[in-house]
């Protein structure tokens, strides 16, 4: 197997994998695209569903034990 002899002048350096100059090229586009995203978008923010529905069964918990107390 022959690779080429100047890998680097090619996105290629044979049929199948990327040349080191292609992987810098792309490495660097990531790494610029993810500096320019706005930091408050990548925040995790809680889910406020799960609050909510506690809520709703523990208030569903004491509605049953009063119907039940009242029999």
């Amino acid at each position: 197997f022959i690779a080429c002899a100047n890998p680097d002048e090619f996105v290629f350096w044979d049929s199948i994998h990327p040349s080191t100059a292609s992987h810098q090229i792309l490495a660097e586009s990531t790494i610029a695209l993810l500096k320019s995203l706005d930091k408050d978008e990548s925040k995790s923010v809680p889910e406020p569903v799960s609050s909510a529905s506690l809520g709703v069964i523990g208030l569903a918990w004491l509605f049953r034990k009063q119907l039940n107390k009242s029999c």
